[in-house]
């Protein structure tokens, strides 16, 4: 598999932002079912997973554009493409077997061609208050970021009742005695 990293660190510094791990992890907690499984747009010296001290699955480089994504996502996409990005994620999610979600950090750019399509697929912009200060840049080069959440919702056709559900003896004749 060729790779084409997501940023070109030697000419397009300005765009790797590392954002700042205590923000990863309150997102992870929020939206990650407490972690990111799967840093889809980094590279090996910039993967959250890593950096927060995550169990890392996946080895470094690797072109997350062109292979599935799986458990909890998290991604802060090179801002001068991040249509493909957005684009992905939501192809993933689609996926009957995609990710569980998939969550990232974004300019906030509400006019962008990207928007309304991930808001059409269910996905849900959530707007941090205050400006964030990325690592190695200091701030962000917009006014404002969103966190994008893409999840997957709860189908409960999917969890039939089984033999398990069914109270057992002892568990019937204990409710009777309370």
């Amino acid at each position: 598999m060729s790779w084409s990293p997501p940023v070109t660190i030697t000419t397009e510094a300005h765009q790797v932002r590392l954002t700042p791990i205590a923000l990863v992890r309150e997102l992870a907690t929020r939206y990650g079912r407490g972690r990111f499984s799967f840093d889809a747009a980094c590279t090996q010296s910039t993967c959250v997973i890593c950096r927060a001290g995550w169990p890392c699955t996946m080895e470094h480089p690797i072109d997350a554009l062109s292979v599935p994504w799986l458990g909890s996502v998290w991604f802060n996409p090179p801002w001068k493409d991040v249509g493909r990005w957005v684009s992905k994620a939501a192809q993933e999610m689609a996926r009957p077997d995609g990710p569980m979600c998939c969550v990232g950090l974004l300019p906030a750019r509400m006019g962008s061609e990207w928007v309304q399509p991930v808001l059409r697929c269910g996905g849900r912009f959530v707007f941090p208050v205050g400006r964030v200060a990325y690592g190695g840049s200091g701030t962000s080069p917009f006014e404002a970021s969103f966190v994008l959440v893409l999840e997957r919702p709860l189908m409960v056709s999917d969890y039939r009742k089984t033999a398990e559900d069914e109270p057992g003896v002892m568990d019937l004749a204990q409710e009777r005695l309370l």
